[in-house]
């Protein structure tokens, strides 16, 4: 079975980024309302930006994979905003993972705080776009690519 990891281009997994406390995100959305980028920020001011990228898996079936970038300011029309303060705290983290044509693609995941608050984040129905449930809440902000319950969560340490 082939495997589509999450895309990352730094020494340091993203899963080790994603487990470092945060105090605010940002969301970035297009005209039709549908997040297409979010950014995890820091208390140190450095942040961990996620978009989603369409990858082919066979003639008419393409899945988005989550891929990580970090930041160091907000990007242009960028929407702040604060969280809760149990994120600011050691997350656990769970990859979200689908399997599609005989492939497995790590297409979400989902960042517990201590207190069991919970933000997931998914490639989204439309090409480009995430899913994002426990940041916003706007019609369009948690619409995934497929039905939340078809995902497996894979827990990580």
């Amino acid at each position: 079975m082939k495997n589509i990891e999450f895309g990352w281009s730094e020494s340091v997994s993203p899963v080790t980024q994603l487990a470092t406390p945060i105090t605010r995100a940002s969301v970035k959305t297009a005209a039709h309302g549908r997040p297409m980028v979010l950014t995890l920020w820091r208390s140190n001011g450095t942040g961990l930006r996620i978009q989603s990228k369409m990858h082919d898996l066979a003639d008419r079936i393409e899945v988005g994979v989550l891929n990580f970038t970090r930041v160091d300011s907000l990007g242009e029309d960028d929407l702040a905003i604060a969280l809760p303060a149990a994120f600011d705290a050691p997350l656990k983290v769970t990859k979200l993972v689908i399997v599609e044509a005989g492939t497995t693609v790590e297409s979400g995941v989902m960042l517990e705080s201590p207190d069991g608050k919970q933000i997931v984040v998914t490639a989204g129905a439309g090409p480009y776009t995430l899913a994002i449930r426990g940041i916003i809440e706007t019609p369009h902000a948690f619409e995934p690519e497929y039905s939340i319950d078809n995902y497996a969560p894979v827990p990580l340490a």
